[in-house]
């Protein structure tokens, strides 16, 4: 999911299956009195069928200018909800990808209704997705790479790869504060520990790894309202709230 302006949350919807299809849910956040009360349905964006249960983290660049990732490299077959074996199929076709080392994995653009693969973003893996509204920077995490791949959103709608960051990590997420100006990264390090690294791109992209190793983490996604950040564990069944 990824916050926008402050005022609208984007989340992506899986698909089960083909009737159904992989969304992105657009809601408003409605406030009273600066505390968040309850968010406001506007719409769902249906992607094509290629995308079902394979598009993990998104980027929003403008009402209707999304980037996002898609996992897999091959299409999952089609997918019985009530099935138990065949909510196993995501799962393998990941595992698949990373041993094999497919290079299939990309960032995709979609924008007014048409969606585009970003060129030079292929990897094993990638994973979350962030965006500079000031710079019109992508930062997109790979995470078998262990680096953090930045592109130039151009004015003419074209995506320019810029450089590498190599972190020697696999990542999770990637979050971008605008008032800060920090692009944090969640790392995975030995034994399931993870980890934070703070990247300054206004610093010449420079790098610091100030937590490690000193929790334990399962996959997860992150998003910050305000000055709250909410970190979801699925497999942990909680949220950790930091301020």
């Amino acid at each position: 999911m990824e916050l926008y302006k402050n005022k609208y949350i984007y989340v992506i919807n899986h698909g089960l299956n083909s009737i159904d299809g992989e969304r992105f849910e657009i809601f408003e956040i409605i406030k009273e009195k600066n505390e968040v009360k309850y968010l406001n349905y506007i719409k769902s964006i249906k992607l094509p069928e290629e995308f079902i249960s394979s598009t993990n983290g998104l980027a929003v660049a403008g009402e209707d200018d999304i980037f996002f990732t898609k996992t897999f490299p091959l299409n999952p077959p089609p997918i019985d909800r009530f099935n138990f074996f065949s909510k196993k199929i995501p799962f393998w076709f990941f595992v698949f990808n990373c041993i094999l080392n497919l290079k299939k994995s990309h960032l995709y653009h979609y924008k007014n209704g048409q969606i585009t693969k970003v060129e030079i973003s292929e990897s094993s893996f990638n994973n979350g997705v962030s965006y500079d509204q000031v710079n019109k920077l992508i930062y997109l995490a790979q995470s078998t790479e262990g680096n953090v791949r930045v592109f130039k959103y151009e004015e003419n709608g074209e995506t320019k790869f810029i450089r590498d960051i190599y972190l020697g990590y696999k990542m999770d997420n990637v979050i971008f504060d605008e008032k800060t100006r920090i692009l944090s990264v969640g790392i995975l390090g030995l034994g399931g520990y993870g980890g934070l690294a703070q990247i300054y791109p206004d610093k010449n992209f420079e790098v610091e790894i100030p937590f490690y190793d000193i929790i334990e983490l399962n996959l997860g996604s992150a998003i910050k309202i305000d000055n709250k950040i909410l970190i979801t564990l699925p497999w942990a069944k909680y949220l950790l709230l930091f301020e």
